[in-house]
């Protein structure tokens, strides 16, 4: 859990080590002896290449053991059918616990927008408007058909030229109906959407979920969050299949019903007995059809899984194609991907089964209804009790009640892949809600802390949650925020203190740091060295508020005074003075009144920082900074000579630039974001040693004026002469703190 208290300018966060998962428990028995499969073969020959590149610790995701590991383990849980896939059919028990879940994921749109409330009543008019037309019209091609029938032509063309002008009012009437349900479906899918994006990336949400997907902490009793697997899906499809097929749903349920009572009046006064059978005929359906279709909902839902499954697979070979074609890896990768397209055939061909069983009864179900109302009216028909128009009405009314009362039989299919998506959309919502240690076990799945809304003016952040205990044996690491520490505020001169702080792996098993306290002062700069395994980047971890498993206290500047160097540095979407900017940057001009709706109020408070920093360097100082870094014809060669036109060229700079070019554009954001601490983690591991030379003489430069310090973690003695402390990490949690 986490406790923001605010209080003489000062916040501290606690996080709990059950809340956020840290990130290198995989939750596999590595001591288990088995014959490794074709995939996880190729899985170690990509990874020995990303460990040599990424330097192996004790750390999670970057270490190059654990993504092999991970992989691993994925591969191991695909071919087990985890968790995430269904055993059971679904039950009454289940149908009831859905339609909870419908409503939680559907009534904050329409509470909360004035919108949604607009266009869901507009078009709920339409849809009564609607209904009540077909009533009209069944009335007008009755009189019609008996018109037809005793061959009065008076009568005939007169009702003729009714049908007429009620179809030109009727057609512009179910044309904007239609209309308005798919702007509404629109509108509903873009703010959900967006909703749910806020919420993922809210308090790093998005990194908590990743390391469940990796496996960390599965095994945790714990831990009330399920491993999620592709996010990316439940975002964009969906979200987009929930809203668009509820909208559907609901109004065949609002339609079904009007007409139900309408035309069960209508044909209740031709033929009372027809009516009675109409019920019993659809409940024998219903019945049957939930019998033979139910196993569908289990089938759907594990599609939905291995079609993502399946497209990661490929993305994955995208994103890997050097490493591949290095090794020459084509056909083991290809028998991965085939592996999961024939998990895919596979369950695809039990739903093809299942529909066709299905379809076997709906189909004669659908036959034998066409006959049955004339079967019982043409009696009267004959013996001249009623006209031929009134039998072609109780026809339709019959046709019509039937499909209402039939609503089951007719849309077993859709309901049951509608249900598979209700499933993992709240499952996704859930994690998301466990995993943000601001929100309470029981708050809205939808619902978010701390969120801007324009339209109202006492937004209130929620009460903090209390504090983590270490009962039971849990511990946790504080992450204790310096006051003063704001950006154009003045700070102590202590920039960075751990106090008895303990790192152990995920898992418990290995203590990696035991009982470490330094106070790291302004003009300090601390190396930390060891053998690879002893925790170095798990300790940066810890000061970054990512790694929580242990105890003690990490006293540090605000986030947006400290600036964390990995390895491979991130490049956003946009151009190159996007990369240099980062994360300093604020959406376009146009976008800026719809972005800050959106806007977490921590976020908010840096606003006109980030502007200021904007409007602070101008083109040609960001070229300086270039020239600075060493990558003076950067701007210029991706400009085609002209290097301010370089500046705004968009690319894929994670590919376009080499590791070392990202390394230098890393420090050139030092320069631009100007924080307190610079905490490196071997970020310059691919430079020269000159190139090293330079960067580390610029962060020698800022810390000589006072203006920074910097903990770095590296392995070239090069580079101890830039910094004044040294923290060598041992085995067993042991450490050696020295002067240099």
């Amino acid at each position: 859990m986490v406790n923001q208290d605010i209080e003489q300018g000062r916040i501290s966060t606690r996080v709990h080590s059950a809340d956020l998962r840290s990130t290198r428990d995989i939750g596999l028995d590595r001591s288990e002896s088995r014959c490794p499969s074709d995939a996880e073969i190729f899985d170690d020959e990509i990874c020995i290449k990303q460990a040599s590149s990424t330097g192996s610790d004790a750390s999670g995701s970057s270490s190059g053991e654990d993504q092999c590991t991970h992989s691993r383990t994925n591969n191991h849980k695909q071919n087990l059918n985890v968790e995430n896939e269904p055993k059971k059919e679904v039950t009454f028990q289940d149908i009831r616990k859905q339609v909870s879940l419908f409503f939680k994921m559907t009534m904050p749109y329409y509470k909360e927008t004035r919108e949604g409330k607009w266009l869901f009543g507009s078009m709920l008019f339409l849809c009564l408007v609607s209904a009540a037309f077909n009533v009209v019209v069944s009335y007008i091609l009755r009189d019609f058909y008996s018109a037809l029938g005793s061959k009065d032509v008076y009568y005939y063309k007169k009702y003729l030229l009714r049908f007429i002008y009620a179809a030109l009012i009727g057609i512009p009437i179910n044309v904007s109906f239609s209309f308005q349900r798919s702007v509404l479906a629109l509108k509903w899918r873009k703010w959900t959407t967006q909703r749910v994006l806020s919420l993922y990336y809210q308090n790093k949400v998005y990194y908590g979920l990743e390391n469940l997907q990796r496996g960390n902490a599965v095994n945790d009793p714990s831990s009330n969050t399920r491993s999620i697997d592709n996010p990316d899906q439940r975002i964009v499809e969906d979200i987009n299949s929930f809203t668009d097929t509820s909208l559907y749903l609901f109004l065949v349920i609002v339609t079904s019903t009007i007409d139900f009572v309408t035309f069960s009046m209508i044909l209740f006064k031709i033929v009372p007995k027809l009516f009675y059978a109409i019920l019993l005929y659809a409940s024998f359906g219903t019945f049957v059809t939930y019998c033979i279709g139910k196993a569908l909902v289990r089938l759907n839902f594990i599609s939905l899984k291995r079609e993502a499954d399946f497209r990661y697979s490929l993305v994955r070979f995208r994103e890997n194609a050097e490493s591949i074609a290095f090794y020459g890896g084509e056909s083991i990768e290809s028998r991965e991907v085939s592996r999961r397209l024939n998990d895919l055939v596979t369950n695809k061909k039990d739903i093809i089964v299942k529909d066709r069983n299905l379809e076997t009864f709906t189909t004669g179900y659908q036959y034998l209804v066409q006959v049955l109302p004339i079967m019982v009216v043409a009696p009267l028909y004959f013996e001249g009790t009623v006209l031929f128009g009134v039998l072609t009405q109780a026809s339709s009314a019959f046709m019509r009640i039937l499909n209402d009362v039939s609503l089951i039989v007719t849309n077993f299919q859709t309901l049951a892949a509608f249900s598979a998506g209700i499933d993992r959309l709240a499952s996704f919502l859930e994690a998301i809600r466990n995993t943000d240690t601001s929100r309470s076990p029981d708050s809205h799945l939808l619902e978010r802390a701390c969120l801007i809304d324009n339209s109202t003016e006492d937004s209130k952040v929620p009460d903090p949650v209390p504090a983590a205990s270490t009962e039971s044996g849990r511990l946790s690491i504080g992450v204790h925020i310096s006051s003063g520490a704001y950006v154009g505020q003045e700070s102590d001169k202590r920039r960075l203190s751990l106090d008895n702080l303990t790192v152990f792996t995920p898992d418990k098993s290995r203590m990696l740091i035991d009982k470490l306290s330094l106070d790291l002062q302004n003009h300090e700069n601390l190396l930390i060295v060891g053998p690879s395994g002893t925790g170095k980047s798990s300790l940066l971890r810890a000061i970054s508020g990512l790694w929580n498993s242990g105890s003690g206290i990490v006293d540090r500047p605000h986030d947006r005074s400290v600036l964390f160097l990995p390895q491979k540095p991130y490049c956003p979407l946009g151009n190159l003075r996007d990369q240099i900017l980062y994360p300093s940057i604020l959406p376009q001009a146009d976008d800026q009144h719809k972005s800050k709706t959106t806007i977490i109020k921590s976020q908010l408070t840096n606003y006109d920082s980030i502007r200021s920093i904007q409007e602070q360097f101008s083109d040609g100082d960001l070229l300086e900074l270039l020239k600075r870094v060493g990558l003076k014809s950067l701007a210029k060669r991706v400009g085609n000579g002209d290097p301010y036109k370089g500046l705004y060229e968009v690319k894929d700079w994670g590919k376009t630039l080499s590791l070392g070019e990202q390394q230098r554009v890393a420090f050139a954001r030092i320069l631009v974001n100007r924080p307190k601490l610079v905490v490196l983690d071997e970020s310059t591991s691919s430079l020269d040693m000159a190139g090293e030379k330079v960067l580390y003489g610029i962060l020698s430069e800022e810390a000589a004026c006072g203006n920074i310090s910097f903990v770095s973690v590296g392995h070239r003695p090069s580079l101890v002469k830039y910094h004044n402390k040294k923290l060598t990490l041992g085995k067993k949690g042991t450490f050696l703190l020295e002067d240099i």
